[in-house]
């Protein structure tokens, strides 16, 4: 929701976004997408789990997307950064 408006008040930054998707699609080939949702990403047993899930997955070529529902904790660090 927050790219498909950033794509309607600026469309200037569309044409890079539209082309950073189509490259991922090509290495990505026929694997899904997978996006996972969490409250938080902090230092708890079920948060890194996620992260690790996350990062797992993105190294077997998926494209991966982390969606913190309420705010971003301290283990973005600890995420692979092809994971957006």
């Amino acid at each position: 929701a927050g790219e498909l408006l950033i794509e309607r008040l600026r469309p200037s930054c569309r044409r890079g976004r539209a082309a950073d998707r189509a490259a991922e699609a090509r290495r990505a080939g026929d694997r899904p997408s997978v996006v996972i949702t969490t409250p938080k990403l902090r230092p708890a047993g079920a948060e890194r789990q996620r992260v690790s899930l996350a990062n797992e997955l993105v190294e077997r070529g998926h494209p991966v997307t982390i969606v913190a529902l309420q705010n971003v904790g301290s283990l973005v660090h600890e995420l692979d950064p092809r994971v957006r």
